[in-house]
């Protein structure tokens, strides 16, 4: 299906304006993936905001609109009616921008080499018959086979089917399993954490070795080895997926490097970190930077400042 197509039916599904041929082909899509079952319950739950909208106030919304429209590639369809109808401006444009911009069009696209996330919040992608979660500013590399070669940030694979993660001359299939794979830029160490399922560590001397549910993995890329360690339920590595943090006696310096991991941030400590101070809090839903911050305040004095897009500085830090 063109995007063009792919895009014209979504909108025609949100809009009601929609035939029996159309609708059965949309339900079929539905029905058959997740990720763009969930995607379109998010672009309807924004149809629906703007059907409530009423605009107070008054701008140039076609200059802005064709700015829009230029920027992401909208199809002309779309921009011919940017000066008659705020809503249809508006959802189009949303649309357009989610669907174009994003990788849910990888699912179409066999011989992409990477995923990538280059906004600020979580995105699902569709890899390989498979759904796969986005840490902000993550990107997965995979080389010509479709086989996972690196990755920078957290990528979360639900029924991953038999995808394989390349490690040099060892490599490890997923049968299916559920888990977390993070790396930091710059490091060494590759994490695996498994939630369900089984993965199978192929090593180069043919031998083979599994690994099951609540199995962390850290690979050390340099070395070639690898350490396992049981995880818990409120490992982080497998809570960030579902807008979840959890923190058990955590020292504040690991806090931080969780926050830069799953939302993608920096944070920046002026002075020296303590050693010595701890935090812990329950499963925190809906967990964001901010609500992060303001729950580190119960147990640590300090003060944050935004520094840019995505970075935050924090100063005169000490333990309560």
């Amino acid at each position: 299906m063109k995007k063009q197509d792919y895009i014209s039916l979504i909108a025609k599904g949100l809009t009601n304006e929609i035939n029996l041929q159309e609708a059965e082909t949309l339900k079929s899509m539905r029905e058959s993936d997740q990720s763009f079952s969930s995607t379109y319950d998010e672009l309807q739950e924004i149809w629906d905001a703007a059907g409530a909208y009423t605009p107070n106030v008054t701008f140039n919304s076609a200059t802005a609109y064709d700015k829009f429209a230029a920027k992401y590639e909208i199809p002309t369809d779309y921009t011919n009616s940017s000066t008659t109808n705020f809503k249809r401006v508006l959802i189009s444009a949303v649309i357009a921008a989610l669907l174009i911009s994003s990788s849910v069009f990888v699912y179409f696209n066999n011989n992409a080499n990477s995923l990538v996330n280059d906004s600020t919040k979580m995105e699902t992608h569709a890899f390989n018959e498979s759904s796969v979660k986005l840490s902000p500013g993550a990107e997965v590399s995979m080389d010509k086979n479709g086989a996972v070669d690196d990755i920078v940030g957290s990528a979360y694979f639900e029924n991953s089917k038999d995808i394989t993660i390349n490690l040099d001359e060892q490599a490890i299939v997923t049968n299916g399993a559920t888990f977390n794979l993070s790396k930091a830029e710059g490091s060494n160490k590759l994490r695996i954490d498994i939630k369900d399922g089984t993965m199978t560590l192929k090593g180069k001397d043919g031998n083979t070795e599994d690994f099951t549910q609540n199995n962390s993995i850290i690979y050390d890329i340099n070395r070639g080895s690898y350490q396992l360690i049981d995880a818990t339920e409120s490992n982080n590595y497998l809570l960030w997926a579902s807008n979840k943090l959890s923190f058990n006696y955590t020292s504040i310096d690991v806090v931080f490097q969780e926050m830069e991991q799953f939302f993608g941030v920096k944070i920046d400590v002026d002075g020296i970190i303590p050693s010595d101070c701890h935090f812990t809090a329950p499963i925190i839903q809906k967990a964001s930077v901010s609500s992060v911050f303001e729950l580190l305040r119960t147990s640590f004095n300090f003060s944050v400042t935004q520094t840019g897009n995505g970075e935050f500085e924090v100063s005169s830090l000490t333990c309560k």
